[in-house]
C-alpha cells in the first residue's frame, strides 16, 4: 500500500504542478517571476530525485524555493476580477502543492513495524525447520526446500523494499514529474 500511495501522490503532485504553471501563464507577464521560480523548484526536485536523493528527505533549499514562489505570488497586484480569480487560484494550487510535498515526504517512511518483521522471520524459520525435520533426506527434498526458502525470502524482500518507495530496486518512477516539467517547457 505504501508504494501505491506514494506513486499516486507523485502523480497528483505532478498534475497540480502543471495546473499551477498554467494558471501563472494565464495570469500574464506579471506572474513570470513566480512561474520561473516554480520551474526552478521543480527542476531542483527532479535533479535531487535523479541524483539518488530520496523523496523522503526534506531539503531546506527546496523548501525555500517553494516559499519564494509564494512570496512572488503575494507580490502580485491583480488589477481586475479575472486576475484576482487567477491569483486566488494560484494561491490555492500552491497550498495544495505544499501539502502534497509534505505528503510525499511522509510517504517515504516505511509502515511495516520491525517487531512484525522479526515475528515473520521467526515464524518462517520455524516453519521451514519443521518441514526439513519431517521430510525424507534426499537431494530432491533438499533442493525443493532451498528453492522454497529462497522464493519466500525474495517475496519478503520485495515487500520490505516496496515499503520504502523512493529507494531500492523497486522505487517510484519520477516519470510523472519529468512529464510535468516537459509540459511546462512547451509554452
Amino acid at each position: 500500500g505504501t508504494f501505491d500511495t506514494a506513486d499516486r501522490d507523485l502523480h497528483q503532485f505532478a498534475a497540480a504542478s502543471v495546473l499551477l504553471d498554467r494558471t501563472l501563464f494565464r495570469y500574464g507577464h506579471d506572474a513570470d517571476t513566480a512561474r520561473h521560480q516554480f520551474q526552478v523548484y521543480l527542476h531542483d526536485t527532479l535533479d535531487r530525485n535523479a541524483a539518488g536523493g530520496e523523496g523522503g528527505n526534506s531539503d531546506l533549499k527546496s523548501e525555500q524555493l517553494l516559499y519564494a514562489v509564494g512570496d512572488s505570488l503575494a507580490r502580485l497586484k491583480p488589477g481586475d476580477n479575472q486576475h484576482l480569480t487567477l491569483s486566488n487560484d494560484a494561491h490555492q494550487q500552491l497550498e495544495q502543492i505544499n501539502r502534497l510535498r509534505w505528503t510525499l515526504l511522509e510517504d517515504a517512511q516505511g509502515a511495516i513495524p520491525v517487531p512484525l518483521l522479526v515475528l515473520l522471520g521467526a515464524w518462517l524459520t520455524l516453519m521451514f525447520a519443521s518441514f526439513a525435520y519431517l521430510a525424507p533426506r534426499n537431494s530432491l527434498v533438499l533442493a525443493s526446500l532451498c528453492l522454497a526458502a529462497f522464493l519466500v525470502s525474495a517475496a519478503v524482500f520485495l515487500i520490505i523494499d516496496m515499503d520504502e518507495p523512493y529507494s531500492g530496486p523497486m522505487s517510484v518512477s519520477s516519470a510523472p514529474l519529468e512529464r510535468a516539467v516537459h509540459e511546462m517547457q512547451r509554452i
